[in-house]
């Protein structure tokens, strides 16, 4: 696993930031693609590069060094356990600051925002 500054890898630094956003009651919210290895969330979400979920305390979400656990509500209204790797979790906000990993980002999420870039820049 790749580290960055502080020898912190990047499943470290985004637990980190994970957990200091859910200790000041804020909401997070996590890009992820649902394709990768590990993930599980219903069916009808698997095949999306860009899935966003929002995490708040009361979900009692799980954080380990693999990830997170946590049950969610979906569109159909049913409690789902989702598992949710580090590796999958490209970006965390909470409307204060965004954090991003574009190294684990998957291509076209990366395409599409240099695509966006490149327009504002026209």
């Amino acid at each position: 696993m790749k580290e960055i500054a502080g020898g912190q890898s990047r499943s470290e630094a985004k637990r980190e930031i994970l957990e200091k956003i859910l200790s000041a009651d804020r909401a997070a919210y996590l890009l992820l693609d649902a394709r990768q290895f590990g993930v599980d969330v219903p069916e009808a979400y698997r095949d999306r590069p860009n899935h966003q979920v929002v995490l708040i305390n009361e979900f009692a979400p799980e954080l380990s060094t693999a990830g997170i656990v946590v049950k969610l509500n979906f569109a159909d209204d049913e409690w789902y356990r989702c598992r949710l790797p580090w590796r999958a979790v490209c970006a965390i906000h909470d409307n204060a600051r965004v954090h991003t990993w574009g190294e684990d980002a998957p291509p076209e999420v990366r395409e599409a925002a240099l695509a966006s870039v490149r327009a504002q820049r026209a």
